[in-house]
């Protein structure tokens, strides 16, 4: 690394988080990434309160990490994480906030987008800040007036547990802006695996199509348990809720 190369990191600002398992550093390229960390404990309190039910040797999947709040928590609780976050410039934040964490090589990170089948796709993209959120997955040769397209590769989670055999979730969190259903959709075997104990998942009562994605989870055997969102966003249609695999599923 050369001089020009610490100058460049030094002007990148690191915003400390305190948490019950121990500090967790963000590093902050912008505007949004500086709002995750400081919105650490406010914004979604309710999944750091399912992250801290979880058993040693349980295994997360985060299915739309962002640059990693709740991957960080629970890797610093001891957590194992397969995290899937395609869009490039959040990846590329994940992977920072990974290293100054000392949690690369405990982090298993695909800048990879699951949808209900492989296909080569667009990530159709309106906000371009580092954090930023609601983009779009659309087909390959979709039309789109978005600021840009970035191209992936999907793979259902029923494709990479039977082609790739990763550590197997005990737990899911589903937070992808309107792909919800597809990602169910592909993951129905998954689901349906006593071995999987519960997901966490965006539901918008506006879009009647997120119905669908509470009947197919509990055909998986999964009950809602949980339906919260924390009080700033109390006139949203959007709700965090968790589904668990119960003694009467």
């Amino acid at each position: 690394m050369n001089e020009a190369d610490i100058v460049t990191e030094d002007l990148i600002p690191v915003k400390k988080v305190l948490t019950k398992y121990g500090n967790i550093n963000f590093y902050c390229a912008g505007r949004v990434s500086l709002y995750r960390a400081d919105t650490f404990h406010t914004k979604e309190p309710e999944t750091l309160e399912w992250i801290d039910t979880f058993q040693s040797g349980d295994v997360l999947w985060d299915i739309g990490a962002n640059v990693g709040c709740y991957t960080l928590y629970a890797a610093v609780k001891g957590i194992m994480v397969l995290v899937f976050e395609p869009s490039a410039f959040n990846y590329f934040l994940l992977m920072k906030n990974l290293m100054i964490n000392r949690l690369d090589k405990k982090v298993e990170a695909y800048c990879l987008a699951l949808s209900n089948n492989a296909s080569l796709s667009a990530f159709n993209m309106n906000y371009l800040e580092v954090g930023d959120s609601c983009h779009q997955l659309a087909p390959i040769g979709d039309v789109s007036t978005a600021r840009l397209r970035q191209s992936v590769l999907t793979l259902s989670v029923d494709e990479l547990v039977r082609n790739f055999s990763p550590a197997f979730p005990n737990h899911i969190k589903i937070d992808v802006d309107g792909v919800e259903s597809a990602i169910v959709l592909g993951a129905m075997k998954t689901l349906s695996d006593p071995r999987l104990k519960s997901v966490l998942i965006e539901i918008d009562d506006a879009n009647p199509e997120d119905l669908n994605i509470v009947r197919m989870l509990k055909y998986a055997g999964l009950e809602l348990t949980s339906r919260r969102r924390a009080p700033q966003f109390e006139n949203s249609t959007m709700w965090n809720c968790v589904f668990a695999r119960t003694e009467s599923a």
